[in-house]
C-alpha cells in the first residue's frame, strides 16, 4: 500500500513537472534565438530546431497546464482558455500557410531565421507536424479549461502524443539523418518532440478526479495488470525495431524477412505476457472465491452467534429474573408482616436487600436490552422521528413534572430505522438529560436536528446539566462505565452502551461533547429515508410555558397513576405475573424508576424501555 501511495504521489506530481519544463524549454529556446546560441535552439547538431513560434506556443499551453492544476477559479480558468486559444491560434495560422501557400508574416515576426532549414517551405516555420501537435494540444486545453468533453480532451492529448512519437522514434533509431524521413515528421527537433509527449502526458493525468491515475495505482486486479503490461507494451516495440534495423543494416536480411522477424517476435512476447497475466488473474480469481467462502462461513457463524444470543436474551428476561421477583415478593411480606418485630438492624438489612434485588433486576433488564440492541430482528423501515419523540415525551411526562423541566423539540427527519430501537434511543438520551441536571435548577433540554453528509441526518439532544470532562467523550459509552456515585444517580451504567449499539446496527454515528458545569450535547447521525417525511412539526411546547407538555395531559398522568396503584395493589407486574399482594417495596421502586425517568407504563406488545442509567 506505501508503494501504491508513492506511486501515486508520482503520477500526481508529473503534470505539474510537465508545465514547468515547457516553460522552462520554451523560454530557452527564445532566449537561444536572441543570443543566437545553437545548443538552445537545436539540441542535437543540425539544421532542426525548435522555431520561435514553436517556442511561444509551449510557453502557452505550459501555463494553461499550469492555471489548470491549481485550485478552481473563475479568473484562472479564462487565463488558462486564453493561453491554450493562443497556441490554436499560431497553429492554425502556420497550417493554413500550408494548405493556402501564402505567407501571413507570422515566422519571423520576432527573430529572422536564415534560409534553407529543413522540412519547412519558408524561414522561421514551424515544420507541419509541429503545428498539428499544438493544434491537438491546445485543442485538448481549450476543452479542459472551458470544463467541458473531458473524454474528448483526453483524446486528443493521446493523438498528440502520437504526432510526437513518430519523429521521437525516427530520432531514437537514428533516421533523422536520412533522406527518407516522412515528409510529415521532418523539419521536426527532438526537444520539441519531447515537449509534445511531455506535455500530452502532463494533460492526460491531470484532474483530481483522473480515471486514469486511479486505475494505475489502484491495488485491484486491474491496476497490478495495467502496471505489468504498460511498460512491456511500451517499450517491447521500441527495442525489437531496433533490433530489426540493425540486423538490416549489417545486411543480415532483408526488409520482408525483418518485418516477419518483429511481428513473430511480437506475437511470442505478448502472448507471454497475457499468459502471465492471465495466470495471476486466475489465482486472484481463486483467492477472492476463497475468501468470500470464509466471509460467508463467518457470517454464518456469526447468524448462530446471534440466535445463540438472542437465546440467552429470552432466558435472562424470564428465567433469571423469576428469582429476583420472589427475594422482592417475600422481602415485601416479611415488612408487611413482620415490620413489627423487626429491630432496627433487621429493618436496615431488609431495606438493603430490597435495594440490591431491584438494582439486580435493573441490571438483568439492562443487559437485555443491549444484546437486543446489537441482535435486532426487525427490517429498518423509514421511520418520523417526530412521532416517535412524542411518545417518548409521553412517557416521560412524570419525570419532566417532576424536575420542572423544560424541553423543546424541533422539527425532526424520517430515518431509515428499526421505529422500536428508535424510541428507545430517544428516551434514553431525554432521560439522560433530564437525570444529570443541577441541583436546584430545572433542567432544559432540547432535541433538535442539523444537516449532515448527504443520505444522512443529525439528531442533536442538548442540556445544560452537569456535564463532563471532555477527555471522556468516549468513556461514557463503555457498559458499567459511571462518571458519578450511585447515591447521586442511580443506574447501572449500560443505557449509553446501548444507544451505541442501536445507531451502529442503523448504519449511523453518536458522538458527545461537554464541559463540567456547562452541560453536554449528544450528536447522532442516522441515514435519511428514501422518502423524507415533511420536516415542519413542532413539538415542543411555548417557550413562556416550560411545563406545558406535562399539563396538556392531566388525565393522561392521572391514568398512569391510578394504574400503577392498581398494579401495585394486585401484585402483578408489566407482564402480569404475579408478586403477591401487598408488594409495597416493588411499588416503592417504580415510584423511584417513574421520578428518574421510567415509563410510566410499557407500550402493548412491547418489553419496557429501559431508562437512560449514568455513564
Amino acid at each position: 500500500m506505501a508503494r501504491s501511495s508513492g506511486f501515486r504521489s508520482i503520477l500526481r506530481a508529473l503534470p505539474g513537472a510537465a508545465s514547468l519544463a515547457g516553460i522552462v524549454v520554451g523560454t530557452g529556446a527564445i532566449v537561444g534565438w536572441a543570443l543566437d546560441i545553437g545548443a538552445l535552439k537545436s539540441v542535437l547538431p543540425g539544421p532542426v530546431s525548435m522555431k520561435p513560434n514553436t517556442a511561444l506556443a509551449f510557453i502557452f499551453a505550459s501555463l494553461a497546464l499550469r492555471l489548470l492544476l491549481a485550485a478552481p477559479d473563475r479568473r484562472r480558468g479564462k487565463l488558462a482558455l486564453a493561453f491554450a486559444a493562443s497556441e490554436c491560434g499560431i497553429a492554425l495560422l502556420s497550417l493554413s500557410e500550408y494548405a493556402f501557400g501564402w505567407n501571413l508574416g507570422i515566422d519571423e515576426l520576432i527573430f529572422r531565421d536564415p534560409v534553407g532549414r529543413l522540412g519547412i517551405s519558408g524561414p522561421g516555420r514551424m515544420a507541419p507536424a509541429t503545428a498539428l501537435g499544438h493544434l491537438l494540444l491546445g485543442s485538448a486545453l481549450v476543452l479542459a479549461a472551458a470544463r467541458r468533453g473531458e473524454r474528448a480532451a483526453r483524446f486528443l492529448a493521446a493523438f498528440a502524443a502520437l504526432v510526437a512519437l513518430v519523429p521521437l522514434v525516427g530520432y531514437l533509431y537514428g533516421l533523422h539523418q536520412t533522406a527518407g524521413l516522412a515528409s510529415a515528421t521532418e523539419g521536426v527537433a527532438v526537444h520539441t518532440a519531447v515537449l509534445f509527449l511531455v506535455l500530452s502526458i502532463g494533460l492526460l493525468l491531470s484532474g483530481e478526479e483522473n480515471g486514469l491515475v486511479e486505475i494505475l495505482t489502484s491495488e485491484r486486479a486491474a491496476g497490478v495488470v495495467a502496471r505489468r503490461i504498460a511498460p512491456i507494451a511500451i517499450l517491447m516495440p521500441l527495442f525489437l525495431g531496433w533490433i530489426r534495423l540493425l540486423g538490416e543494416r549489417a545486411h543480415l536480411y532483408d526488409t520482408a524477412f525483418g518485418a516477419s522477424l518483429v511481428v513473430a517476435s511480437d506475437v511470442l512476447v505478448l502472448g507471454l505476457l497475457i499468459w502471465t497475466n492471465v495466470k495471476a488473474l486466475h489465482r486472484a480469481d481463486l483467492e477472492r472465491e476463497q475468501a468470500t467462502l470464509r466471509l460467508e462461513t463467518s457470517e454464518e457463524r456469526l447468524r448462530r452467534s446471534n440466535r445463540e444470543l438472542d437465546e440467552f436474551a429470552t432466558v435472562a428476561s424470564h428465567d433469571l429474573q423469576e428469582p429476583l421477583q420472589k427475594v422482592q415478593a417475600f422481602a415485601a411480606r416479611l415488612r408487611s408482616r413482620c415490620a413489627s418485630e423487626l429491630p432496627e438492624e433487621g429493618k436496615d438489612y431488609l431495606e438493603r436487600m430490597e435495594k440490591a434485588a431491584a438494582r439486580m433486576q435493573t441490571l438483568v433488564r439492562d443487559l437485555l436490552l443491549l444484546a437486543r440492541a446489537t441482535t435486532g430482528k426487525d427490517e429498518l423501515v423509514p421511520t418520523d422521528l417526530s412521532s416517535v419523540a412524542r411518545d417518548v415525551l409521553s412517557d416521560l411526562e412524570l419525570q419532566i413534572e417532576a424536575t420542572g423541566a423544560r424541553v423543546e423539540v424541533g422539527p425532526l427527519p424520517s430515518v431509515e430505522a428499526d421505529p422500536l430501537q428508535m424510541r428507545q434511543l430517544l428516551q434514553n438520551l431525554l432521560q439522560n438529560a433530564l437525570k444529570f441536571h443541577k441541583a436546584g435548577k430545572p433542567p432544559s433540554v432540547r432535541l433538535r436536528s442539523e444537516p449532515a453528509a448527504p443520505g444522512k441526518c443529525g439528531v442533536v439532544v442538548e442540556d445544560d446539566g452537569i456535564g463532563f470532562e471532555p477527555e471522556l467523550a468516549e468513556r461514557i459509552f463503555v457498559p458499567f462505565q459511571r462518571l458519578n456515585g450511585r447515591s447521586e444517580y442511580p443506574g447501572t451504567g449500560i443505557g449509553l452502551a446501548i444507544c451505541r449499539r442501536i445507531v451502529e446496527r442503523t448504519g449511523g454515528e453518536i458522538s458527545a461533547r461537554g464541559k463540567p458545569g456547562e452541560g453536554a450535547a449528544f450528536t447522532v447521525t442516522l441515514p435519511l429515508a428514501a422518502v423524507t417525511l415533511p420536516l415542519a412539526r413542532e413539538l415542543a411546547p411555548p417557550a413562556s410555558s416550560p411545563r406545558a407538555l406535562v399539563e396538556e395531559k392531566p388525565r393522561a398522568t392521572e391514568g398512569a397513576r391510578a394504574d400503577r396503584d392498581e398494579r401495585s395493589e394486585s401484585g402483578r407486574d408489566p407482564q402480569g405475573r404475579d408478586l403477591s399482594r401487598g408488594v409495597r417495596g416493588a411499588a416503592r421502586r417504580d415510584a423511584t424508576r417513574n421520578a428518574d425517568g421510567g415509563r410510566a407504563s410499557p407500550p402493548s406488545g412491547e418489553e419496557d424501555i429501559a431508562s437512560v442509567e449514568p455513564t
